[in-house]
C-alpha cells in the first residue's frame, strides 16, 4: 500500500487529494497546521512546517512513499506586505520539506503556481522563463527552485483551480455564487485570463502523475482560456442566476497591494502527452461541480 503525505491537507485542494488518495486506497496522512482536517478514516496530524526539526521528526516516524506538499501562503496582498515571512512559508519550507523527503527516498510533489509568469502573452510552456511580478509568485517560484534542486526528481505542478472552500476560508466560487444568490452584482474582469480546473480534476491529476512515474514541471490547469468575467457568467448559468449581475470591468480599474499578470493561462500540451488525455475545459468542469453540490 502505497503511503502518502499531505501537506496543507485543510486546504481547498489538499483536501481534494486526502479524499482521492483515500477513494485509491492509499494511506492518507493529512498535516494540517491551525485548521483541523475532518476525513473519516484519514489519519491527520499537526505540523509546523516552518519548524525544521518537527519536519524531520514527523517525516522519519511517518515514513511515507510520497510527500505531497500542497501547503503555501496564498493570500498575495498579504505576502507584499510580509516578504521575509512569505519567503519562510513558500520557499525555505519547501526546500526543508524536499531534503527530508531525499533522505527518506519519497517521492515529492510541490504545488505552485501559474502566477509565476508575467501574463505578458499567455500560453505558457514549462519551458518558457517565468517572471514573477510580486512576492507571493517569487516566493513560490522560489519554491519550484529549492524542490528542484535538491531533489531533480520531483514532480512540480503549476496550477489554478476552484472549488468549494471551507469554513476556514471561502475561494472565488463561494464569492460569486453567494453573491450572486443575493442578487448582487459583482464585477468580472475582462482582461485578466486563466485556465480554471474543478479542484477535484486537479487532485485525480497530482495523483496519476504521481502513478505514471514522471518527473519535472508540469502545468496543471483546464484545457480552456477564459477571462474571469466569463467564468463568472459561466458559474451563474450554471447555478441558476442571473450573467447580467456580473458587470465587466478591469484590473487597472482596482486598486491592489501586489501587481497581478494579466493572462496566466498555461500550455497542458505536455500533461496530456503524459497522461494520454485531454484535459477538462469550463463547461466540462462546472457542470460535475453542479451535479456534485
Amino acid at each position: 500500500m502505497i503511503k502518502i503525505a499531505v501537506t496543507g491537507a485543510s486546504g481547498m485542494l489538499g483536501k481534494a487529494i486526502v479524499l482521492e488518495a483515500q477513494r485509491r486506497r492509499y494511506e492518507v496522512v493529512a498535516f494540517f497546521h491551525s485548521a483541523p482536517v475532518l476525513v473519516s478514516g484519514v489519519a491527520t496530524e499537526q505540523l509546523d512546517i516552518l519548524d525544521v526539526d518537527a519536519v524531520q521528526a514527523m517525516l522519519s516516524r511517518v515514513r511515507p512513499h510520497v510527500v505531497l506538499h500542497a501547503a503555501a501562503e496564498t493570500r498575495v496582498d498579504w505576502c507584499e506586505d510580509h516578504r521575509d515571512e512569505a519567503a519562510q512559508i513558500n520557499t525555505e519550507a519547501s526546500r526543508n520539506l524536499a531534503q527530508v523527503a531525499a533522505h527518506l527516498g519519497a517521492t515529492f510533489l510541490y504545488v505552485s503556481t501559474d502566477s509565476v509568469f508575467d501574463g505578458t502573452h499567455g500560453d505558457y510552456k514549462e519551458t518558457d522563463t517565468p517572471l514573477p511580478l510580486n512576492v507571493y509568485a517569487n516566493t513560490k517560484l522560489g519554491g519550484e527552485e529549492a524542490v528542484l534542486q535538491f531533489l531533480p526528481s520531483s514532480i512540480v505542478v503549476r496550477t489554478n483551480f476552484y472549488g468549494w472552500g471551507s469554513e476556514h476560508k471561502a475561494g472565488l466560487l463561494d464569492w460569486i455564487v453567494r453573491e450572486l444568490a443575493r442578487g448582487r452584482s459583482i464585477p468580472g474582469f475582462t482582461d485578466v485570463m486563466f485556465c480554471p480546473l474543478l479542484v477535484s480534476d486537479a487532485a485525480t491529476v497530482l495523483l496519476d502523475l504521481l502513478e505514471h512515474n514522471v518527473f519535472g514541471v508540469f502545468h496543471v490547469v483546464g484545457s480552456e482560456a477564459t477571462s474571469k468575467c466569463d467564468f463568472a457568467r459561466n458559474v451563474a448559468l450554471k447555478f441558476g442566476y442571473d450573467p447580467s449581475l456580473v458587470k465587466p470591468s478591469r484590473l487597472s480599474d482596482v486598486a491592489m497591494r501586489a501587481r497581478r499578470p494579466l493572462n496566466t493561462s498555461l500550455n497542458v500540451e505536455r500533461l496530456q502527452i503524459a497522461l494520454g488525455r485531454e484535459m477538462p475545459g469550463v463547461a466540462e468542469g462546472l457542470s460535475r461541480l453542479v451535479k456534485r453540490r
